[in-house]
């Protein structure tokens, strides 16, 4: 079961590899040009509903879970979706629609959160924080000049 399990990732590695690697130049691009992973922060200032949610999956990785929940509480969903995942695609081999609404549930709660943090916590709480060096705010000033 492992055997095959690895057999069908390193197929899906081999086929996805163009879209890896066009997603590492994009991290690459964004963090060291832009200084940022997340283009809504780089063009608007405003922090995203998923801002955050890699350093909450590091604290997560590291068995900080209530560091990363302070971060992002998104996290422990999207830890059980991957999870759910990876049991369907390769030890199941089976379909992976019934995870779909899953993923729409786990994205309007998102929002919902998003909604919620930006009222009570932006923009003195990290990662409800405002990025003053935005291109929004080059291109207003420029155009003032």
């Amino acid at each position: 079961m492992w055997k095959q399990a690895g057999k069908l990732f390193w197929q899906d590695i081999k086929r996805m590899k163009i879209a890896i690697i066009l997603i590492c130049l994009y991290l690459a691009f964004m963090k060291f040009v832009l200084h940022s992973g997340c283009p809504f922060v780089v063009l608007t200032g405003f922090p995203c509903a998923a801002c955050g949610l890699t350093r909450a999956g590091v604290h997560f990785l590291k068995g900080e879970w209530i560091q990363a929940w302070n971060i992002h509480p998104a996290i422990f969903p999207i830890v059980i979706l991957f999870i759910a995942f990876i049991v369907q695609r390769y030890f199941r081999q089976a379909s992976l629609k019934g995870l779909k609404k899953y993923v729409i549930i786990l994205i309007l709660g998102m929002v919902i959160l998003y909604v919620y943090r930006f009222v009570t916590q932006f923009p003195n709480n990290p990662p409800m924080s405002y990025y003053p060096d935005n291109l929004m705010l080059r291109i207003v000033k420029w155009m003032k000049i």
